[in-house]
């Protein structure tokens, strides 16, 4: 037993030992994928020590002498486990930490005090005999011990689970109450949003994935992944593809086990983007059709009638209806957890039928939200509605239904609130509607009911809050939306054709192909189709009378004089070694992302990258663009010089010309880098492009003595 005893001793320094180690000098390490798996077993591991060193504390408080749980020795083993266990914990949380993914203060001081839980641990089992003799020092001891778990535990559970995860469900989260009128962008629509769904992982205090959301400036830095959106593009917004990637799916944001985006949330967020990602503005200073603002002061406006969740006094409907009548276009949930409200929206218009809308009375009774927004419904689809008797929000926005409909969902008893924009209502049948007894809001934008209509309507109903948009009175000039091109950036050959469009009517669309801003007096006006054979650079305005100018839009097509064939001359690393020459110019553009292993890239590490490119007949060149990675998370440096030799063939090449990339920065965001070399327009058929590598990376990498890694995904001859 001395000898057992013994060894665990042993293993005890040395793996306080390691744990110093570690500390100090883990982020200098490479970390193998064994320990990897270590470092993983942390959370799971963790809960066993936390037991353990709190039962030999609370043990130090019992009672010595009659009724004893352990004997001396038992004890002496029981406190060395315990030592040995807490030091393992700190040095797999440790492990863990090195993979990155989580930054912030709140990872240090969990660090720190799951070091200090360790360290005192070991103390407790080597000085026992002392803190026994001196009772007042050891329950001091003990008790700060015990003190220095619960915050070790308390920041642990935060980085797990997010900020404020245990009170979370006490916490108040909701959001001030602003006037539309008075609203700015960020600060009282995007970050109440994102301070509800989104901080609890991505703050100053734990940052994962190395984004912090909880600033300006961290949400336009963006995290490892790269820029969290691209503003006027959310399809391409990281954002916005991990907030619609399926729950089930391990990059779906946020996490499951996390409260969801609302309907409501998403769309702002992704209108927000494609408005171009506004921070300082007011609201009313966009455009009064823009798409943001509309969703936006709905969503204000909703916020003042926001109260305690609501008691509902019928019961819950059956869980399988619910399930059956479920599918991708009719979507059925419940408004909270255990309530048995549920609200139901309509998607896809060639999906829906009438049949859709009468499938749902079984369910009458518990529907209380319900949106047929921009379906095609008709006056005949609204009977089964009219008896849903609990039914409190209706939207039938931009429908087919008209004022004689309307008597149908007159049996509505509860409704409070009404969308009716867009669609062909009349006053007479408002006012009818407008008698409910619970109706507080009634949104009829886009409309044709006239200013003294709703005027009179407003006088008679003053309870009701009468939605009716934006009034133009001549005095307010609006700039026009910018002209939508058919065609993004692109790159062609050897020609291609471009349709430019607008979706108001009348409007002029000037362009220019040289990259200068059109007005009243530059640029050409679009008549039609453009043909394109040469490179150029599009850009686009609308003018209207009794409008502003619109922003402008642009598109750069590049027209590929691809060659015939290429060839690699310096072998890439064996991971890349069986991808065909060809990615080179099959006109990709470096789309494959950011992702260098998806057989896109070809990669070097302390070589430099070489090709030939020939082409079978002679063929007149001016420039060469190289696209190359920039990841220094990943050790993924951008060439440090680049070459480009042309001749007849490989023995008569001469230097066309070179560029020096810029060096990376620490802060720089990972990117596709595009590398142009111009020079003298040359009539070659043999091309050779050189990338020098980077052979020591800066001292601010952790592995700055080892050399960079170097991608190339395409090479675009123009």
């Amino acid at each position: 037993m001395q000898t057992f005893k013994k060894c665990c001793e042993s293993l005890l320094i040395a793996g306080l030992v390691f744990l110093f180690f570690l500390l100090v000098l883990g982020h200098r390490l490479h970390i193998p994928g064994w320990l990897q798996v270590v470092g993983r077993i942390h959370p799971l591991f963790v809960h066993f020590p936390i037991v353990l060193v709190l039962m030999v504390l609370l043990l130090y408080w019992l009672p010595q002498g009659q009724g004893v749980i352990l004997d001396a020795w038992g004890a002496g083993v029981l406190r060395l486990v315990t030592a040995l266990s807490a030091v393992f914990a700190a040095i797999m949380g440790m492990l863990l930490s090195l993979e990155g993914g989580r930054e912030g203060s709140m990872l240090a001081w969990h660090q720190w005090a799951g070091v200090a839980v360790a360290v005192l641990a070991s103390v407790y089992y080597y000085y026992y005999p002392v803190l026994q003799a001196h009772v007042r020092a050891g329950r001091s001891f003990t008790a700060g011990a015990a003190l220095c778990i619960f915050f070790t535990g308390h920041w642990g559970g935060d980085l797990t689970h997010g900020e404020n995860y245990v009170l979370g469900p006490v916490l108040k989260n909701t959001r001030d109450h602003v006037a539309p009128e008075k609203a700015v962008v960020f600060e009282n629509i995007i970050e109440p949003i994102l301070r509800a769904k989104c901080l609890q992982c991505h703050n100053a205090s734990s940052s994962k994935g190395g984004l912090m959301m909880d600033k300006m400036s961290g949400l336009l830095s963006g995290g490892k992944s790269g820029p969290l959106f691209v503003s006027g593009k959310p399809d391409l917004s990281l954002i916005i593809q991990r907030i619609h990637l399926s729950e089930e799916e391990k990059k779906h944001m946020p996490p499951a086990s996390k409260p969801q985006l609302t309907v409501e949330e998403a769309q702002l967020l992704s209108s927000w983007i494609q408005s171009g990602a506004p921070m300082e503005k007011k609201l009313f200073s966009l455009p009064a059709r823009d798409s943001f603002r509309l969703l936006a002061q709905q969503w204000l406006s909703s916020a003042d009638q926001e109260e305690e969740e609501p008691v509902y006094d019928f019961h819950a409907a059956d869980e399988k209806k619910i399930v059956s009548l479920n599918n991708n276009y009719r979507v059925i949930e419940p408004l909270g957890q255990h309530s048995p409200a549920l609200s139901v929206h309509f998607y896809g218009r060639g999906a829906y039928s009438a049949k859709a809308v009468e499938e749902l009375l079984p369910l009458k009774e518990q529907i209380v939200d319900l949106s047929l927004a921009r379906m095609p419904v008709k006056d005949n689809d609204l009977a089964p509605i009219g008896k849903m008797t609990n039914l409190r929000k209706l939207n039938l926005n931009y429908t087919d239904i008209s004022a004689a409909g309307l008597t149908m969902v007159a049996g509505c008893k509860q409704l409070q609130e009404l969308s009716l924009s867009g669609t062909a209502i009349n006053a007479a049948a408002l006012e009818k509607l407008l008698s409910l007894p619970q109706l507080s809001q009634l949104y009829i934008w886009d409309t044709r009911i006239d200013t003294a209509a709703i005027r009179t309507l407003r006088k008679k109903f003053d309870r009701v809050r009468i939605d009716d948009g934006f009034v133009d009175d001549g005095s307010f000039l609006v700039a026009l939306s910018s002209p939508l091109i058919d065609v993004p950036d692109s790159l062609f050959y050897p020609r291609m054709t471009l349709r430019v469009h607008h979706p108001y009517k009348g409007v002029q669309i000037k362009y220019t192909m040289d990259g200068s801003l059109p007005d009243s007096s530059h640029g050409e006006v679009y008549t039609g189709p453009i043909e394109l054979d040469s490179t150029a650079l599009l850009v686009t305005r609308a003018f209207k009378k009794g409008w502003l100018g619109s922003p402008s839009s642009s598109a750069n097509y590049i027209k590929d004089l691809r060659p015939d064939s290429a060839a690699v001359i310096s072998t890439p690393d064996s991971l890349y070694k069986k991808i065909k020459p060809a990615i080179l110019y099959d006109g990709d553009l470096g789309m494959g992302g950011l992702n260098s292993d998806d057989g896109r890239w070809l990669g070097y590490r302390g070589k430099d990258a070489s090709y030939y490119l020939f082409y079978k007949r002679d063929t007149l060149l001016r420039s060469v663009t190289v696209y190359d990675l920039q990841q220094t998370e990943f050790e993924n440096f951008p060439p440090v010089k680049i070459e480009v030799w042309g001749g007849k063939d490989k023995a008569r090449m001469r230097l066309l010309g070179s560029v020096m990339p810029a060096s990376a920065k620490k802060e720089d965001l990972p990117q596709v880098l595009h590398q142009k070399i111009n020079f003298p327009v040359t009539n070659v058929r043999c091309l050779k492009v050189v990338a020098y590598s980077l052979r020591r990376m800066p001292d601010w990498v952790k592995n700055k003595n080892k050399p960079a890694r170097l991608f190339i995904s395409e090479i675009l001859l123009n």
